[in-house]
This record gives structure tokens, sequence and C-alpha cells, in this order.
């Protein structure tokens, strides 16, 4: 989140302190889903911890690879929203002035989203293991990049410049240095990382996005209480594909009680409270 600030920093110094509005807008809305994966990996730190302390280093990469699907997972419809219906959103949130630009700049920093959402989770597991030294360089170079490649192409392309310039260090992170140091420190596949965390999870999310286009081209939302009316009826899609693609026969199994109790003891609560009152 620090280098999003930081370019809201380069738009004000470097153009207008009006123009911030309309990058924060976008930012902004891409930090909200970040926040959201940040609660899930909190607890991939002892998780690592523990399978380390054991010595089971299967555990430790079987972990690191769910861990990071799931948080890609979760990500995805957020991301997919953002992507074909965030224009769409923001003038009904913040008006037609603001829909054009924020939402373009809100498109090219989700892509960067898409791909960096299960960063969180390595980067949490990494920590448990204690090999998070040699990272601190390697943020260190993202965040100039970031820096230089704002000022270089803000000139030349203004705020979508600023928005690339943010989402570039993080795809060359998330494709070219998480797997490679995750095979080099855990053992994790590369080709296994790739094709869980993302190839699958994104395949899984197609017909979403699918749902979602048909939403948008045939049924315009006039109000936001329709639009987010919209975003749940079509969610059931994604949840399922992601179910039975995503997910294994095993891990199905170990999650359904998980679901269902909660589900079966809201029922029961209602089914007494209703023996109650007749």
């Amino acid at each position: 989140m620090g280098i999003i600030y930081m370019n809201s920093l380069i738009v004000g110094i470097l153009l207008s302190a009006s123009l911030v509005t309309f990058f924060a807008i976008g930012s902004n809305l891409v930090n909200y889903a970040r926040a959201i994966v940040g609660g899930i990996s909190k607890t991939s730190t002892p998780q690592a911890s523990a399978l380390e302390a054991r010595g089971d280093s299967f555990g430790l990469q079987h972990a690191l690879v769910n861990g990071a699907a799931f948080a890609t997972i979760v990500t995805l419809p957020i991301a997919v929203t953002f992507l074909i219906r965030g224009k769409a959103f923001i003038n009904l949130w913040m008006g037609s002035e603001y829909a054009g630009l924020s939402g373009r700049i809100l498109g090219i920093l989700t892509v960067g989203l898409i791909f960096s959402a299960c960063n969180q989770v390595t980067l949490a597991t990494v920590l448990g293991i204690s090999k998070h030294k040699p990272l601190v360089p390697v943020f260190l170079v993202q965040a100039l990049c970031n820096m230089i490649l704002s000022i270089l192409l803000i000139h030349r392309w203004g705020l979508v410049g600023v928005a690339w310039a943010t989402t570039l260090p993080y795809l060359a992170m998330s494709f070219f240095f998480w797997p490679w140091y995750l095979q080099r420190t855990l053992g994790v596949s590369v080709r296994d990382y790739i094709w869980n965390v993302w190839v699958r999870t994104i395949l899984a999310g197609a017909p979403f996005a699918g749902a979602t286009w048909m939403v948008e081209k045939y049924w315009p939302a006039p109000n936001l209480i329709l639009f987010f009316f919209q975003t749940a009826l079509v969610l059931p899609i994604g949840l399922i594909c992601f179910w039975y693609i995503c997910l294994s026969l095993v891990q199905r199994q170990a999650l359904l009680p998980v679901l269902v109790h909660p589900a079966a003891r809201i029922l029961g609560l209602r089914t007494k409270r209703d023996g109650a009152t007749v």
C-alpha cells in the first residue's frame, strides 16, 4: 500500500493535486481488495512455523501453494468485477466525471492485483520460516523501479502511466521473482505453483466473468443497490466453479463440515425460536 501512496504523492507533485482524486479512487478500491487477502495471510505465518518445526517440508509446500491459490480465488471475483464493471461502479458511486479515467486506472491496477494477491500469502509463509531477510533489497528495488517508472511514464501517459508504473513491478515480482525464490528456498515446483495458483483459478473464474459481462451488457444497473444485487446474483456461478475445479475431493470434504455446521446451527436456532413462539 505504501507504493500506492507514493504514487499519489508523485501525481500531486508532477501533475496536479486535483488529479490525485482520480488516481485515489481506483487505487483505494484495489487496496480494499488487498486488505481482504491480508486477513487471510495472517494465518499462514504460524502455520508455516509449526510445519517447519515438525520438519514437514512437503506439508509446508502444500500449505503455501494452497494458501496462495485460496488468496487468488478470494480476489478473483472482486478483480473480475473491477475489470468488467469498474467504470459502471465508479459512475454510480462517484459520478460520470470520474468513471472514465478512474475506471481505466482501476482496470490497470486490477491486472496487478490478480497476479499479486497470492504474494501476501507467500510473504507470510516466508516470514514464518525466517527466510525473509533476502527480500528486503528486492522490495526496495521494486519500490525504486515503481518510482522511476512513474516519473518517466507520467509525462508521456499521465495518470495511466503511473498506474502502469505500479502494475509492472508487481507483475515482475509475481511472474519472475516469487516462483524462483519459492523453488530455491522451499523446493516448490514452478510449474505446480503457476498451474494451481493462477491458471486453474483463472479458468475456474471464466464462467463468472462471462456472466458478469452479460449482466453489464444487457442489464446495466441504474443504482448501487441493483449493482450489488446483480453481483450477488452471479457470484454463485464463480463459487461453484471454484469449488469443483480448484479444490480437490479431499479439500472439499474437509471444508464441507466447516460450511455446513454454521448453517445447520443457524437453522436449528431458528427452529427453536419458531417452536418457542408457537
